[in-house]
């Protein structure tokens, strides 16, 4: 499709402000069918508009970015769950035994090697307390090679 005479055409990787509603509305949740009663275009439109190369780079880039910036914080909050683990081990705070099984389960649904179900209610001075802040240790260490 060529530009009129005397106006400039979009460059070819822009989208259209059609385009860019559908991609916002899609980005925002919306269903295909929520996003056609919401515009009012049938199903195929926006189906055809989301299969565009432009379209689907630019809503891959922003799930990456999303996804991205999910993991990072997901990260800071595990290592946030360890740091307290190993405190509540170390004796530097205390944790209830309910406070240490919800770090763990935490740290246990995001895929690591959790160190043993243990409550710890009052400093470390067993040698299986040892145990458990050398595998604490271990934890911290794993976690600190694993790629991001």
């Amino acid at each position: 499709m060529k530009a009129a005479k005397g106006t400039t055409s979009p460059p070819r990787d822009s989208l259209t402000p059609r385009q860019s509603e559908i991609l916002a509305l899609r980005l925002g949740g919306a269903s295909l069918r929520q996003i056609e009663a919401r515009i009012g275009v049938d199903h195929a439109t926006v189906a055809r508009t989301l299969k565009l190369k432009k379209v689907k780079d630019k809503l891959d880039a922003e799930l990456a970015s999303r996804l991205s910036d999910a993991s990072e914080t997901l990260q800071a909050r595990i290592d946030a769950c360890i740091d307290t683990l190993y405190q509540i081990a170390q004796g530097d705070i205390v944790g209830t035994p309910q406070q240490v099984r919800a770090l763990q389960d935490l740290v246990d649904r995001a895929g690591l090697t959790a160190t043993q179900k243990h409550e710890v209610t009052s400093p470390l001075s067993s040698a299986s307390d040892a145990e458990l802040i050398a595998r604490i240790d271990r934890l911290k260490v794993a976690r600190s090679v694993t790629p991001k």
